[in-house]
Order: C-alpha cells, then sequence, then structure tokens
C-alpha cells in the first residue's frame, strides 16, 4: 500500500497495490499551467486500485483546451488547489494520479510526453522514451 495527501491534507490517495513501477512526465501545455511547472508527474493507475478520502473536498474542471484533443476531467483539492488525478472523459478505468501527492520516492520516468512543449533549455532524461505529442495505443 501507498498512501499520499494534498498540501492541507483535506484529501488523501491510497494505492491498494503500492506505487507503480513508473511514471509519466506530461509536457502539454494544460498539465503545465495546472502543476505552475514545466511538466506533471503522472502515475497511471487502475479505479479499482485506487482509494480516496476526503471526496467531498475535491473540485474538478473539465479541461476540453487539452493538446491531445481529450477532454480532461482535472480533480483538485478544493481547499488547497493540489492537483490530485486526471481522467480521460469517457474513460476513468485509468486515473492519472497525480506522483507528488506521495512525496519523495516518486517511481522513475517510463516516458516523457509532449517534448514538443520543452523549453530551448530542457532536455529528456537519459533511459526514458520521448514523444512529441500523445502516442498512439
Amino acid at each position: 500500500m501507498a498512501t499520499g495527501k494534498c498540501n492541507c491534507g483535506a484529501i488523501s490517495v491510497t494505492l491498494k497495490n503500492g506505487l507503480p513501477e513508473s511514471s509519466i512526465l506530461c509536457h502539454c501545455m494544460s498539465c503545465r499551467a495546472s502543476s505552475g511547472s514545466l511538466f506533471t508527474v503522472n502515475l497511471a493507475v487502475n479505479k479499482a486500485d485506487l482509494v480516496i478520502d476526503g471526496e467531498q473536498h475535491l473540485r474538478e474542471y473539465a479541461d476540453k483546451n487539452t493538446d491531445s484533443g481529450s477532454t480532461l476531467l482535472r480533480r483538485f483539492c478544493g481547499t488547497c488547489g493540489s492537483p490530485i488525478v486526471s481522467v480521460v472523459e469517457g474513460n476513468d478505468e485509468t486515473q492519472f494520479l497525480k506522483g507528488a501527492l506521495f512525496g519523495k520516492g516518486i517511481p522513475k520516468p517510463a516516458a516523457e510526453i509532449f517534448s514538443r512543449n520543452f523549453e530551448s533549455w530542457e532536455s529528456a532524461r537519459d533511459g526514458v522514451h520521448v514523444a512529441e505529442a500523445m502516442p498512439s495505443h
């Protein structure tokens, strides 16, 4: 099991099967804006493995202006504003939990997506798959 929380502690998240083996760094413009940083650290998790306590504090923004073209439901703490989880509308079985909720020990990234948005001084991390946009399945 792994447990994390938002900045104010109103929302806690538990992964019943622990942290995944790797994370995904997303450099899309929407993730940059919502995180206040150059990327978000996402943990792709199965909905059935995720328990969210304090759901009454969750707020949701339907982000329709995404680089992928899909509407992304961005769920965040309504008290402190910490991003909690993102879900592609119509496909909630895979949830993109924000890795920073767990503090230190975040899994190493396996991929960086939307590298086309890198700043001129940014570079990819060694040994990490890089994609200019959303990889197609």
